[in-house]
């Protein structure tokens, strides 16, 4: 999350270069785990590849909140979890939700937790049917 939120923030997230530092330092600080950040690279990279699809799909689900409206911080959590639950369908969602509310809760501000889990749970219900 810190890392997508690093480069949307920079507005670097079509600079692949730069892009690849970015998560190698945060790889470096956060993850020593190399499966976890593995996985982190997958979603990473995922999310930037498949963002106009992911984004479009979910506005669909908040339209009185364009995303380009949202804190970085709440759009990088749906972000990665719209990214899960598409790419990702052996993690059930009820891990993909409480994960992106535990996320969403710590970096957001108070309400982010029940924005992100209406969207997020919206969104499952309509992709994983």
């Amino acid at each position: 999350m810190q890392t997508l939120f690093a480069v949307t923030e920079m507005k670097i997230e079509t600079d692949a270069k730069k892009c690849k530092r970015v998560f190698e330092h945060f790889q470096t600080e956060f993850l020593p785990d190399k499966n976890l950040a593995n996985f982190a690279r997958e979603i990473f990279q995922g999310i930037l590849k498949n963002r106009g699809e992911i984004d479009s799909d979910l506005q669909k689900f908040a339209p009185r909140w364009p995303l380009e409206k949202l804190s970085s911080i709440d759009r990088a959590v749906l972000e990665i979890g719209a990214w899960e639950i598409i790419f990702a369908p052996q993690t059930p969602i009820p891990v993909i939700l409480n994960e992106c509310i535990e996320i969403a809760k710590s970096f957001g501000d108070d309400s982010a937790g029940k924005f992100i889990n209406a969207v997020l749970q919206k969104f499952a219900d309509e992709k994983r049917k």
